[in-house]
């Protein structure tokens, strides 16, 4: 996904095996046939296995692998990133819910959007930064909490006026004023993984939705993400 991040906001790759590999048409094709493998072995599953909990985690595989393969299709043809769309804000936080949802994971969604609330631009790509958000917000675990108990992290999505904020907000390790600073730079992290997702998502927001991701942390207290997107008439 490292690669494909690169391309799709027009990084130059990190050596010139990427570069090749980026620029020819059979790189993801190369992806799209496992891909489609695992969504027939995964549908095939799903309808053979008795146990509730077992489907379960097989539906949550399934949800995963067809976004996946939503981002392909997307990434795969340059023209398709700037077409612009209407949809539906409570589906993108719904398709989240289920991409990010983990049994030692609570999601908590509250706000005043309404189904005929809508927006316009990719909805994969708002619903890839969003999910960067909550995961990454889900891997701030903060030291005061048990081994084994639930992450709790709320989305919040709040219509004001013609402007709609959304918000994702944690209860981790939170950062201090520096690791603040340092957090949309690409390549840092706290948490001692690629530094891309924060990255990604500010971005994302400028490029393709004209927002401005902010932050707001305090450390052991937690974090909250925040940005405004323009609603449909």
């Amino acid at each position: 996904m490292r690669a494909v991040w690169q391309w799709f906001i027009h990084q130059p790759p990190a050596n010139e095996l990427s570069d090749q590999l980026l620029s020819s048409p059979t790189f993801f094709h190369s992806l799209r046939s496992p891909l489609s493998t695992l969504l027939i072995n995964l549908e095939l599953a799903l309808q053979s296995v008795p146990d509730r909990a077992q489907r379960l985690k097989l539906s949550r595989a399934l949800s995963s692998a067809k976004y996946l393969q939503q981002i392909l299709e997307l990434f795969s043809r340059t023209d398709r990133v700037n077409q612009t769309t209407a949809f539906s804000v409570l589906e993108v936080i719904e398709n989240v819910q289920t991409l990010t949802a983990r049994d030692n994971r609570k999601l908590v969604v509250c706000g005043n959007v309404a189904t005929t609330d809508r927006l316009t631009g990719q909805q994969v790509l708002l619903q890839e930064v969003l999910t960067c958000l909550v995961n990454n917000a889900f891997e701030t675990r903060s030291h005061r909490l048990p081994p084994n108990s639930s992450q709790v992290v709320v989305v919040i999505a709040i219509k004001l006026h013609h402007r709609l904020r959304l918000q994702v907000q944690d209860f981790g390790a939170g950062m201090d004023p520096i690791q603040q600073q340092l957090a949309l730079h690409k390549g840092w992290s706290a948490k001692k993984s690629t530094g891309l997702g924060l990255w990604f998502v500010k971005l994302a927001l400028e490029r393709f939705f004209d927002a401005k991701l902010q932050l707001s942390s305090k450390p052991e207290e937690g974090t909250i993400a925040w940005f405004y997107l323009p609603l449909g008439s």
